[in-house]
């Protein structure tokens, strides 16, 4: 999912429960510290 700069976007999503991480998928955005985690329970 991409969501421009300064908006949100909503999803639902089905987990197990942990800690999952994710990245922005554009060029070296991951090297710039554009990463987040869910915590599921």
């Amino acid at each position: 999912m991409s969501v421009p700069a300064f908006t949100t976007k909503t999803t639902t999503l089905t987990l197990a429960a942990g800690t999952y991480t994710y990245i922005c998928h554009f060029p070296l955005h991951e090297q710039y510290g554009m990463i987040g985690v869910v915590t599921a329970r």
